[in-house]
């Protein structure tokens, strides 16, 4: 079986979506199944040449993750005139712009569609209440960061922490926030894993400047096991998405998996698994109050949902769950 990724933006470069294909290639390696993936790098080449690198290839299926950021509108013409089987795993479906909506004139070629969340395939429904004559699978995200075997949240050292993007918007103002609120009364250790890029340095050294009377861990770039031993050592992590908290979001998941009490906004994408398994704040002061009342009731509910989420946002299951839609859609038995 070959497998063809088509992906905007692909690893070194950052983005979710990329990391996701990424990991599921990887994973479809280890299994034995022959992967390719052509990446935003290449949308600029004439169309043509894109498309005698498919026939070369000669893929038993094109795996196209949507959006595909970048894609130029006759990459996607091209896909109309190919005879090759095509799936799409459509991604953050719902908050995609109506300009970009445009481009699903793709999705009727293909076989079958994959969605990361139920709530994602009911936005899609609504958007295209005609039925799309394919199959539709909900197949979750799993987060690329390992979960580590770790003492239980209450039992750890005083580590407030935040993981995610450096750069703005990614709630690292309001964990701020947080911190010099903690800071009048408690005395907690502040480390932040993240990433950046050079186009956002300039925020990166502001925010650290803003921020130096504090003695802040800053843990940046670190490999996937290095960033699960950190998470695995924090009591509470705070991540406050604009948007709130959703099973999309693989920082969280690699919280909630590595043991941690995890605090976060409530969103209209909020799944049941995921709100048993966090705190809801939707401000650093509702936020401080939770951390309070935990480090002064031991008796307090504890929400750690780390078992759950380890048996549903798990890589294994996931990537068998794509093998089998693949054998289908190629009627393997």
């Amino acid at each position: 079986m070959k497998i063809l990724f088509l992906v905007g933006i692909y690893p070194p470069k950052i983005c979710g979506i990329g990391d996701y294909t990424y990991k599921l290639k990887i994973k479809l390696d280890e299994n034995n199944i022959e992967t390719k993936v052509i990446d935003g790098l290449n949308w600029k080449t004439n169309p043509f040449k894109i498309y005698n690198i498919i026939k070369k290839y000669n893929p038993d299926i094109i795996h196209i993750q949507y959006p595909l950021t970048g894609l130029s509108a006759h990459i996607l013409l091209l896909m109309c005139f190919l005879r090759y089987k095509i799936l799409i795993t459509a991604h953050e479906f719902a908050e995609t712009h109506w300009s970009r909506k445009i481009s699903m004139f793709i999705f009727p070629l293909s076989k079958a569609i994959i969605w990361t969340t139920n709530l994602e395939l009911n936005n899609f429904k609504k958007y295209f209440p005609i039925r799309i004559p394919c199959k539709h699978k909900v197949i979750p995200i799993a987060s690329n960061i390992p979960f580590l075997e770790s003492k239980p949240y209450f039992q750890r050292e005083k580590i407030m922490g935040f993981f995610g993007g450096i750069r703005p918007s990614k709630g690292l103002e309001e964990f701020f926030e947080l911190v010099e609120l903690l800071e009048k009364e408690n005395n907690f250790k502040i480390k932040i894993i993240g990433s950046t890029s050079e186009i956002y340095m300039d925020y990166f050294n502001s925010i650290k400047q803003k921020y130096s009377h504090y003695d802040i861990e800053w843990n940046l770039n670190l490999s996937e096991k290095d960033v699960a031993v950190e998470l695995s050592k924090m009591k509470y992590v705070y991540l406050p998405f604009e948007d709130g908290a959703s099973e999309r979001r693989g920082s969280l998941l690699a919280a909630i998996g590595n043991g941690a009490c995890v605090i976060s906004t409530s969103g209209k994408y909020l799944t049941p698994i995921i709100k048993s398994s966090i705190y809801i704040a939707d401000t650093y002061v509702m936020a401080k109050e939770i951390i309070e009342n935990s480090e002064k009731n031991s008796f307090i509910e504890r929400k750690n949902g780390m078992i759950e989420v380890k048996n549903y946002y798990n890589w294994d299951k996931i990537i068998n769950l794509n093998i089998d839609l693949y054998k289908e859609v190629l009627k393997i038995s």
